[in-house]
């Protein structure tokens, strides 16, 4: 995604524009009320890209059409055609949860899921105190459509809900009035920057003020402060590092990672860099964070070590050190964030504590999550602050990482993280008094926790057509019996043939003489398997795909008139990443390709391969070459590499259109005397496809950038298929914002001149994404396969249509 336009801040007026009234979702404060909530956020995890599982029936619907299109039959839903093997405890997503908020009775945990086609912002709300839990509705102000951001951070408040979140280079704001609905603000915010990180936020009597840092990247020392202010929870302005003017003895003010507030007074801490030594910051303001002053927390009854954190709540505020040999913790309290005393200590009550990780503070009291030393946690609970209760266990924390936590009603404390196994999932338990935590199952909450599935490619002979894809994080396989890919004729492989620990996908697929080849993943390995029948498959266990690598990708496969071909990447010891191919000629023996036009020549780049085709007289394989000589900091530049044997490969590099960065190519198909390849490239204007095609059998190459439909195609190399036809060429690639793609079907006759459909219905177009990942002729007939996926549920698809 392009960079954010920086924000202009000519300097920090006492009313900036767009401090006017709060937004209809902010619930006016009572005033009787001197401190209106709590700030409770703490660091998660970066964001990524998510989504949904689930299942659905079948269904057709058909929209318009663009004027000049043929009109296109739409995809079909296909989740009951192409079932998932049942079995297994994981669903192939990942969920986390980064932050938790209480409210009175009202809980929110704030977090998403992720690893499939979209990403989905996942809100959990209680209204019982954390008893029990839903999913809450999520919306985009002004109509617009959810982008696949997800929160991070939650703060809630009687007067209303705050969430941030997003990927660096476009945070999003979500607002609620009471938590149990929300709305994501459309655009994101320019306020917050790249690489800028909210740490915790605060309610003032005239509005909010988060605290957090600009990552500089590299060592954490270098990392600057900033400080956000506004009045209503929409409109933010940031004062950056060098506005925040926090005065300190000459050292040098770094991340900025608490922040408390009561009225008007607001506390912030972080760290104060002394060379190569990091101490406590801590400072006060009075005038809603326009100017600062320092402030000391001091040691106490024993306490050693850093502020561990701070917190606010309607008894003052209150900060939390480590304890010494006669405690485990010590808690300081004040009235105006000017003077600090100790209030209370956490007693030893029979565990071992390692360290202190935070403290949280709400209405209902503080609770103080803990490490033991042998590796579990335990949360300590208060009122007031002044006497704390023995903690209540939370269990080993093997496979497990927890990022926050909340008072709650009636004494409870809601701990929330992430399970760290196969697949991700959600941590969330309720503590009370000193017994074990109750961990409330994320498969309990209807609509928390979905079902991965995708088809990725497709591929026809001895009369079958197969399927591969994933299914539940497993790699999986269908089979249509007559090669008709028929809308109700497919079975599923076997599921402990392709299966394993952690998460495996397949990617690729071809057919020869030996039976059926399949190709993927496995975890960051590579996973190669083989079949006769496509029904039964064994992994193939050479050691060439298992050992003697840094790192190694298995991408694609082809059968051609050597035999069986891989094409990927591999980085051995001492070099860098390289282009990589396999050979077999029967599926039981395999050899790699020992050639230097795929490795690195001297004073060269890296290079990789992610695709290869075939016709009866040879190998293409196409990917990047990296140009070390390059301008800026993307150094891809699109490659072509040749074989008759699939083991000595003659590599081409065509040129770039002229208004291209850099670019790679992803697809590639062969006609005959021509070879043509898909790839996308980047202009200062976003991306585009392009081609690169030869019509003499590989001697000469010229690039064609393809028509503007293509401007918006996303920079993900499976989501263009191609294939031959007998007309031409066909391909398929999508078009839109993130989170909305819509296929765009592409027809040439030669390989250079490309028209562009836009064809339209289930599977194409509409709500959500949609992709065709794989694409080949059948009976006279396209068939492709691929994914729709929204906000409530990911489904495959199956798309038969004439060739227009």
């Amino acid at each position: 995604m392009p960079r954010p336009p920086g924000v202009h801040e000519p300097g920090r007026p006492p009313h900036p524009p767009g401090w006017g009234a709060p937004e209809d979702w902010l619930v006016p404060a009572r005033r009787r009320r001197r401190f209106p909530g709590t700030a409770l956020v703490l660091a998660l995890v970066g964001i990524l890209a998510v989504v949904l599982g689930g299942g659905a029936g079948l269904y057709y619907v058909l929209s318009g059409h663009t004027p000049g299109d043929p009109q296109l039959p739409p995809a079909r839903i296909a989740d009951t055609v192409l079932e998932a093997v049942p079995g297994g405890d994981v669903d192939g997503l990942h969920q986390v949860i980064g932050d938790v908020a209480a409210v009175g009775n009202t809980v929110v945990a704030a977090g998403s899921e992720y690893g499939g086609s979209i990403g989905r912002a996942q809100f959990l709300v209680s209204n019982d105190g954390g008893s029990t839990w839903r999913v809450a509705p999520v919306t985009v102000a002004e109509g617009g459509q959810l982008d696949g951001s997800a929160p991070s951070k939650v703060f809630g408040t009687s007067g209303g809900w705050l969430a941030f979140g997003g990927p660096s280079d476009r945070r999003t704001v979500w607002t609620s009035s009471d938590g149990r609905s929300w709305s994501q603000l459309g655009g994101g915010s320019d306020a917050f920057g790249v690489r800028d990180e909210v740490a915790q936020i605060a309610r003032t009597s005239s509005g909010y003020v988060a605290a957090g840092y600009h990552a500089a990247g590299g060592d954490q020392r270098a990392d600057l402060p900033v400080l956000w202010r506004s009045p209503n929870g929409t409109s933010w302005q940031r004062i950056g590092p060098d506005e925040v003017r926090l005065p300190t003895d000459g050292d040098t003010v770094g991340q900025l990672r608490f922040a408390a507030a009561r009225g008007n007074v607001i506390v912030v801490g972080g760290d104060v860099v002394k060379g190569d030594e990091v101490a406590d910051g801590l400072w006060r303001s009075t005038d809603a964070g326009r100017t600062w002053e320092p402030i000391d927390v001091p040691q106490a009854d024993g306490s050693t070590g850093r502020v561990r954190g701070i917190t606010a709540n309607r008894f003052g505020f209150f900060a939390l050190r480590q304890g010494g040999k006669d405690n485990h913790g010590v808690v300081l309290t004040s009235q105006d964030g000017a003077a600090w005393k100790p209030v209370g200590t956490l007693e030893p009550s029979g565990v071992e504590i390692a360290d202190l990780q935070r403290i949280a503070g709400n209405d209902e009291g503080l609770a103080v999550l803990a490490n033991t030393e042998s590796d579990r946690s335990v949360v300590y609970r208060s009122g007031d602050g002044r006497r704390w209760e023995a903690p209540a266990d939370l269990g080993e924390n093997s496979f497990r990482a927890l990022s926050s936590l909340t008072p709650a009603p009636g004494g409870s404390t809601i701990v929330v993280g992430t399970r760290l196994d196969s697949d991700q999932d959600p941590y969330l338990a309720l503590a009370r008094g000193t017994t074990r935590a109750t961990e409330i199952e994320p498969q309990t909450v209807p609509g928390a926790v979905h079902q991965e599935r995708t088809l990725r490619a497709i591929a026809a002979g001895d009369g079958n057509t197969v399927a591969v894809g994933s299914a539940n994080g497993d790699a999986a396989a269908w089979i249509s019996a007559g090669g008709s890919a028929g809308e109700n004729s497919w079975t599923p492989a076997r599921k402990d043939s392709l299966d394993g620990y952690g998460q495996q996908r397949l990617s690729g697929v071809a057919y020869g003489e030996a039976g059926w080849l399949a190709v993927g993943t496995d975890e960051t390995d590579p996973l190669v398997a083989t079949s006769e029948d496509a029904l039964s498959w064994s992994r193939v266990d050479d050691e060439l795909f298992e050992e003697g690598s840094w790192y190694r990708r298995a991408a694609a496969a082809a059968y051609g008139p050597a035999g069986y071909v891989v094409v990927g990447a591999e980085r051995r010891e001492g070099s860098l990443v390289e282009a990589a191919a396999w050979r077999s000629t029967d599926l039981e023996s395999w050899e790699r390709a020992d050639d230097p036009d795929l490795e690195n020549s001297e004073g060269g780049g890296w290079r990789w391969t992610g695709d290869v085709t075939a016709d009866s007289a040879r190998y293409v394989a196409v990917g990047a070459i990296g140009d070390p000589d390059a301008p800026g900091p993307r150094k891809e530049r699109p490659a072509i590499w040749m074989s008759q044997d699939g083991m000595s490969w003659d590599v081409h590099q065509p040129t770039l259109p002229a208004e291209a960065s850099y670019g790679y190519l992803s697809r590639a198909a062969i006609k005959g005397s021509t070879v043509a390849a898909l790839g996308v490239g980047q202009s200062a204007n976003g991306a585009f496809l392009f081609s690169v095609v030869s019509n003499d059998g590989g001697k000469t190459w010229r690039s064609v950038r393809l028509p503007d439909e293509s401007r918006a195609a996303e920079l993900e190399t499976g989501a263009i298929a191609m294939t031959p036809t007998a007309e031409g060429f066909a391909a398929v690639s999508t078009s839109g914002a993130p989170a909305t793609y819509d296929v765009v079907l592409w027809t040439s006759t030669d390989g250079a001149s490309w028209r562009p459909i836009t064809p339209r219905g289930t599977g194409l177009s509409g709500g959500g994404t949609q992709r065709v990942h794989g694409l080949t002729m059948l009976g006279g007939r396209l068939v492709g396969v691929g994914t729709s996926a929204d906000f409530e549920g990911e489904h495959v698809t199956l798309w038969r249509t004439p060739p227009p």
